[in-house]
């Protein structure tokens, strides 16, 4: 059976509309490159042909700019996402770190003559920052701060 429409009973804008949208969907459900929209549309009357070429140049441009959405919104969560493991990490860090420095500190305090090196290796500090500790107690009486509490060096 052959049907004959007759584009011209049609307003242009109605035309373009319908066609932009048979191009949308002949281009996702078929997924055609734009060599093969240039084959199909080569035999059609030249303005059809340009108007497809026009459309499909449009439905591509798109296409890319959503890819290109979808690829920074990716990235950005990605890099979130990495960044707040990292936070995680600096944090346990710094964490473990002041741990050390308080535990460094209750150990000069309690056994002052344990030698800084073998205090470092106790809590994993290295022994520069053990002996930074116990000079900056020494200059506390006692190492008790202002309130007479025990000091704590971060």
């Amino acid at each position: 059976m052959k049907y004959n429409f007759d584009w011209k009973r049609y307003a242009s804008s109605i035309r373009q509309t319908f066609l932009n949208a048979l191009l949308s969907y002949i281009s996702s459900a078929t997924g055609f490159t734009k060599k093969e929209f240039q084959l199909l549309a080569k035999p059609l009357p030249k303005p059809i042909n340009n108007f497809i070429m026009v459309t499909m140049e449009s439905i591509l441009e798109e296409g890319i700019e959503i890819g290109i959405k979808k690829g920074e919104v990716l990235g950005i969560k990605k890099g979130e996402v990495i960044g707040i493991k990292k936070g995680e990490v600096l944090g346990m860090e710094k964490g473990m770190m002041k741990k050390a420095k308080e535990f460094a500190i209750k150990l000069i305090q309690n056994f002052p003559k344990l030698s800084d090196k073998k205090i470092a290796e106790m809590t994993g500090l290295p022994k520069a920052d053990v002996s930074k500790l116990r000079k900056e107690l020494k200059k506390k009486p006692n190492g008790l701060n202002g309130n007479g509490k025990k000091s704590e060096i971060t």
